[in-house]
């Protein structure tokens, strides 16, 4: 090997300090921000995609479980209604009583009392209101037969059976054929011999010995005569509920988004509250239909079966997309009448409606058992 062959080969292998210097050039630098870009852009995007899928799987167990838990809550009130008043005597009468709160004080008439009341809104969109009633008293599920003639407003009542009545009890008087029924409060624990209980005098407050305070009194208002055999029906306690003539009243509605009992909520992003009854209009126990009607008379609350409710349930998040349909249907194949429609704003929201059937028990055992 020659001198300068050695010196070529030397050269060849000698590093250059300017290009070692020279770093990345700016077609490099470029490729390099774009991969780095849209390797952000990805993970980026699949980080939004997976909080929207958050949010929606939140909202959607927020709205599953305030569906479940308010469709129970409702329901077992309805499972009570006309629990200790649902006999054939109580059902669809106008009832006497009188009352000393501050709001409303004096002789009134309840109309078509019943186990309970349909107050219908004015379209699809508009919740209804769903008022139950039914006794406290858990000693009398059933009412006591008259053993004479009582005259309203007079103090002593002549019953067959005085179990489950105590002093304080709001009662109520009634006789199948009689349109009107008379609601009295006993005075005093069931006197001995007889089957004698007496009740309050107008203006006289009750301490009650089972519940230990004062509440509203009743004063049978108006001459009423109830022939033996007519029944007393004990629906227990007088009501916390403010203003209340009889025991137990729930009043179920949906206002501001909220489900609420006697005022009160008991659950969040609540939009609409439906409710039908089952009735046998043939009355042959194979013909049934679905109406939204109260019962007026003594033939139409013998028809009825079964009340079914929808409750609407709204994600609490907007959407920025449409993301439901204009329409909802509350049950299968609803008729206008109970199809909601929905805004452009409204369809930004998620819905779920909460379908739920419930036997009127009570109102069943009474209407075709034979119940007084």
């Amino acid at each position: 090997m020659t001198a300068s062959t050695t010196l070529r080969l030397a050269a060849m292998y000698t590093t250059n300090p300017r290009r070692q210097m020279a770093g990345f050039s700016l077609i490099e630098l470029l490729v390099a921000l774009g991969v780095g870009i849209l390797a952000l852009l990805a993970v980026t995007t699949a980080l939004v995609n997976a909080d929207q899928q958050r949010r929606v799987t939140v909202s959607g167990g927020d709205a599953q479980s305030t569906g479940i838990l308010s469709s129970y809550l409702v329901e077992r009130d309805i499972r009570m209604a006309g629990f200790g008043m649902s006999g054939l005597a109580a059902l669809s009468c106008n009832t006497l009583t009188y009352n000393d709160s501050t709001v409303t004080t004096g002789a009134q008439t309840i109309s078509n009392f019943g186990p309970f009341r349909i107050t219908a809104g004015a379209n699809a969109n508009t919740p209804d209101t769903l008022t139950i009633r039914y006794s406290t008293s858990s000693q009398r599920p059933a009412g006591a037969a008259l053993t004479s003639t009582y005259t309203a407003p007079g103090t002593t009542v002549a019953v067959a059976n005085r179990t489950g009545f105590c002093a304080g009890d709001v009662v109520l008087i009634a006789q199948q054929g009689n349109a009107t029924c008379t609601l009295g409060q006993l005075s005093a624990s069931p006197a001995t011999g007889a089957g004698n209980m007496t009740l309050a005098a107008g203006n006289t407050a009750t301490v009650s010995p089972c519940l230990g305070v004062a509440r509203t009194r009743y004063s049978p208002a108006g001459t009423q005569v109830y022939a033996t055999n007519a029944q007393v029906y004990n629906l227990g306690q007088q009501s916390v509920v403010a203003n209340s003539n009889f025991l137990v009243t729930n009043v179920y509605t949906v206002a501001n988004n909220l489900l609420t009992q006697n005022g009160a909520a008991i659950a969040e992003n609540v939009v609409n509250f439906k409710v039908q009854l089952l009735g046998d209009t043939t009355n042959s126990g194979t013909t049934a239909a679905w109406t939204g009607a109260q019962p007026n008379s003594l033939a139409t609350w013998q028809q009825v079966r079964a009340i079914r409710m929808a409750i609407v349930v709204r994600s609490p998040t907007q959407e920025k997309a449409t993301v439901s349909p204009a329409s909802l249907a509350l049950w299968d194949n609803a008729p206008a009448a109970y199809t909601m429609t929905l805004s452009a704003t409204q369809q930004r929201y998620r819905y779920k409606v909460y379908q739920t059937i419930v036997p009127l028990r009570n109102l069943i055992w009474t209407t075709n058992g034979g119940i007084l």
